[in-house]
């Protein structure tokens, strides 16, 4: 009779019933150091005559996807709008734009709940524990950033 070691049958188990890690899926930043997330401000003001009026509004947030062979992306993106009205000898303006930028991650599993998120183009690393939907991350420099499962 042939011998398997447990952890070949147990990863041959896991192959065939399609069980994932469970750091795959979709996660939202809730908070980011000391702020919550995804972030808001706004900001308006018109002169006590109403001769002019400035405002000023912005959101960014911050997504990570997980995949099942433990890559995936971090997605930051922002949404702003500013405007300015004026006496007349000046123009008027409304700006409004977006963006953001996707950057590829590499996650090694470090423990039963505890992952290295490699945040690739050296762009950083993440140190993180998994508790049920949470995933509390810290990076080289003592950011915190906690995630919520987002799917």
């Amino acid at each position: 009779m042939r011998r398997y070691a447990i952890p070949s049958i147990a990863a041959l188990t896991a192959s065939l019933t399609g069980c994932t890690d469970a750091i795959v899926g979709e996660w939202t930043c809730v908070q980011l150091d000391d702020e919550a997330m995804p972030y808001d401000y706004s900001y308006s003001y018109t002169s006590a005559d109403e001769s002019y009026a400035y405002t000023y509004n912005v959101h960014y947030g911050l997504e990570l996807t997980v995949f099942s062979d433990l890559t995936g992306h971090l997605t930051y993106s922002f949404d702003v709008f500013e405007s300015y009205s004026g006496p007349k000898s000046e123009d008027p303006y409304e700006f409004d734009y977006s963006g953001g930028y996707v950057l590829r991650t590499t996650i090694q599993k470090e423990g039963i709940r505890s992952y290295f998120i490699d945040i690739d183009d050296g762009d950083g690393e993440l140190s993180c524990k998994l508790t049920r939907n949470v995933l509390d991350c810290e990076d080289d420099d003592g950011v915190v950033v906690e995630f919520q499962r987002g799917d």
